[in-house]
């Protein structure tokens, strides 16, 4: 389950990514529906990082960390193999 958290960025950032470039509202409904349809997509999805939280409790992955723990085991490298295994940094 180590790779839950590297997907962090990503979930929680996807709202953002919706509303500032998928999302465009400035389009009526009746004159594009394909933008129509990815507009109440990026609607629906705004929240879906609360369900990521809430998993990330359920699954227990909510443990107490030290905030330089919390960066080194996201960093690529040797000591975090599963990030990047092609990556090469030096963590002292």
């Amino acid at each position: 389950m180590a790779f839950v958290s590297c997907l962090a960025p990503f979930v929680m950032g996807f709202a953002d990514i919706n509303s500032m470039a998928l999302r465009n509202d400035a389009v009526k409904d009746d004159d594009d529906r394909l933008q129509a349809l990815v507009n109440a997509h990026t609607r629906e999805d705004d929240h879906h990082w609360g369900m990521y939280l809430d998993d990330l409790e359920t699954l227990g992955c909510n443990r107490p960390a030290r905030p330089t723990e919390t960066i080194r085991s996201h960093l690529p490298g040797r000591s975090n193999p599963r990030s990047r295994p092609s990556a090469d940094i030096p963590h002292s």
